[in-house]
């Protein structure tokens, strides 16, 4: 919206809070972030680490609308690929 200070304050809370929410939870926001503000290798960065510390919502990046501008990266749709 615009609001690049405020979106670099939230990230940096984000990052910084401790709470019983789990990490991977607020990665993933974090990613969300950075994808809005246009730093693609930053939310792909973010979104594998949201990941590996347990975040279980992937099989919705794909639609998520925060993430439209990694829709079409290659590594993005190789992230949320089924596996197995």
């Amino acid at each position: 919206l615009g609001e690049r200070v405020e979106a670099q304050r939230i990230d940096d809370r984000l990052r910084d809070f401790e709470s019983s929410c789990p990490a991977g939870n607020r990665t993933y926001q974090r990613a969300c972030i950075a994808c809005q503000l246009g730093d693609l290798g930053e939310a792909k960065r973010l979104l594998k680490k949201a990941i590996s510390e347990g975040y279980s919502g992937f099989w919705g990046m794909h639609a998520d609308i925060m993430l439209e501008p990694l829709w079409s990266d290659p590594e993005f749709q190789e992230l949320i690929r089924p596996k197995g």
